[in-house]
Parts: structure tokens; sequence; C-alpha cells
């Protein structure tokens, strides 16, 4: 039986017409006995296009699968809505095709409320962009990762609604004007972030940096890592806020 598939390469999302009957209207594929599925698809090109989905009627039945990682899934994927059960444990999905927004919304079934896996990840490639905080409902996810540079604003809206995140990287962050008398009014976020990660954090001016940081420290208590680049630990010794 097929326990493992690893694909890479991917042009198109018709690839399950390989696994089914020829019509596949309304058809359903069984992997009976798969257990790690890895799937890497192409980017249509420079454009950053959404790939054509021709299996819109397909229903992916998944009932022993353990592990499920893909690259660059289109949207409106069959294997997005597959049908699992508690035995998948581990969930990465990447997205570096730059259309993650309308991607965000066939994500919501894979990290949102009924996800049973205990490892979930998403990340996004330098050309992708987080979606606005009402696009996504992430609740299960744990680790997110951001390659691309994200409004502070963006950032913080979004993980008011992912409870149950442990682990934040980022690496750009451009500040924009909200950062104005957000310390008087901060207030505890929610959340289980243990662990954040920054690169660089852009801003008009230095002290909006510092305030930036100064509030993920003061929101988020459940903090236990928070690693950024040492100009920016620079500046919060400088200011009296760390030892």
């Amino acid at each position: 039986p097929l326990r493992y598939l690893h694909m890479t390469e991917i042009p198109s999302d018709d690839i399950w017409q390989k696994f089914g009957c020829a019509d596949l209207v309304d058809a359903d594929i069984w992997f009976s006995d798969l257990e790690q599925l890895t799937l890497v698809y192409q980017t249509k090109g420079a454009d950053r296009s959404p790939i054509m989905n021709s299996d819109i009627g397909v229903q992916i039945h998944l009932p022993q699968l353990r592990q499920l990682s893909v690259e660059n899934c289109p949207a409106d994927s069959p294997l997005l809505r597959a049908k699992t059960s508690s035995m998948l444990k581990y969930v990465h999905i990447t997205d570096r095709s730059g259309r993650i927004e309308p991607a965000a919304m066939a994500t919501n079934r894979i990290f949102g409320a009924s996800c049973k896996a205990k490892a979930t990840s998403l990340t996004l490639g330098i050309s992708s962009q987080l979606p606005n905080a009402e696009y996504a409902n992430w609740s299960q996810l744990r680790k997110l990762s951001v390659f691309a540079e994200t409004p502070s604003d963006t950032v913080i809206s979004l993980i008011k609604k992912l409870p149950n995140l442990v682990e934040l990287v980022m690496s750009s962050i451009v500040i924009r004007g909200w950062i104005h008398g957000m310390l008087e009014n901060a207030s505890t976020i929610s959340t289980s972030i243990k662990m954040v990660y920054y690169g660089d954090i852009f801003a008009p001016v230095a002290e909006e940096t510092t305030t930036f940081l100064k509030y993920l420290l003061l929101a988020i208590p459940s903090l236990s890592e928070f690693a950024f680049s040492e100009k920016h630990l620079e500046m919060l010794h400088t200011r009296n806020f760390l030892p």
C-alpha cells in the first residue's frame, strides 16, 4: 500500500486525475493507507496569477494521514478541503506565490477550530503578504513565519486572532502611525505566544521602533523568548527599558 507520497514541480492542480477516474465530477479519491504527503506546486509566473483548478468536484479522503506538507497550493485545491482524521499530527503550509489572501480563506479549513493537529505552521515567502485579520481564522495555528514586509498594525490585529500561536517569526515590520499613545492603552493580548523573532523594523523615527517593542513585551506576558537585531536591543538598553 502507498504510505508516503512526495511530489515536486507540480504544474497544476489536476494531478488528482492520476489517482482517480477520468471524469472527476463529484469524484471521491481515497488514499486509505497514506501516512505522509508532501506536495510542492510551481508558481504560475511573475504575475503571480492563481493556477486554474479543474478538480472543483473532487473530494479527497486521507483517513491515515499523519503528516501534511504543501507549498504554493492553489486556493481552490481539493486538498485544502480533504477529509482527514484525528491521526493527523503535523501540518505545514508554505506560500511563496503572492496570492495568500484568497488562500487564507482556504487555509481556514486547515488551521481553524476543527483542526486536531498539534504541530501546525504557516510560512509566507517574500512575495506573499499577510491577509487582513478579517480573512484569517487560524485559531489552531501554532507557528507563523512571514518573510515579507508587514505593517505593524496588521501584525497586532492578526496576533489577537491566534489564541494558540506559540512562535512568531517576522523578517520585516513597517511601523505605521498607530504607535502614538499605544503604551498608555496597552492591554494583554489573549495568546499563547512564547517565542517572537524579528529581523528588521522600519519606522520614521527610532522612538517608534522602541515603542513597538515595548508594547509587545507588555501586551504578551506569555513571552519567554524574544529575539531581534542587536541594534534594536541597544535602543531598549539606552532607554532603560531593559537592564
